[in-house]
């Protein structure tokens, strides 16, 4: 059997339905992490083979979008930072000298 939208066969359920799992409780890490500003980058979890199967659409899909959201809400956070820094450092530097944040890279 293949997925609905694609060739690909469709993988096992309890398979997918554990993937889920283990996303929904790493996007809640990341998300109680990004409430604290102390933000880590998700845990990788394996993908299972195949495409998710039909019965898990709707929960593939509130998955997505939330971690849409998990997304906006960090790089957010990150340009709030930024901004954080070069207020810090502002006009009164001395030359030559960089300051605080103007050469880290804050990475979402």
């Amino acid at each position: 059997m293949t997925g609905p939208e694609t060739d690909q066969p469709v993988g096992d359920l309890a398979e997918w339905s554990r993937y889920f799992d283990q996303l929904e409780i790493a996007m809640h890490d990341f998300e109680a992490a990004l409430a604290q500003r102390d933000v880590t980058p998700l845990a990788e979890i394996a993908v299972p083979f195949g495409a998710p199967p039909e019965a898990l659409r709707d929960r593939w899909a509130a998955d997505y979008a939330r971690l849409g959201e998990l997304e906006f809400r960090a790089l957010a956070l990150r340009e709030d930072l930024r901004a954080e820094f070069s207020r810090l450092h502002g006009p009164r530097r001395p030359d030559g000298y960089g300051g605080y944040g103007s050469s880290i890279d804050i990475s979402g």
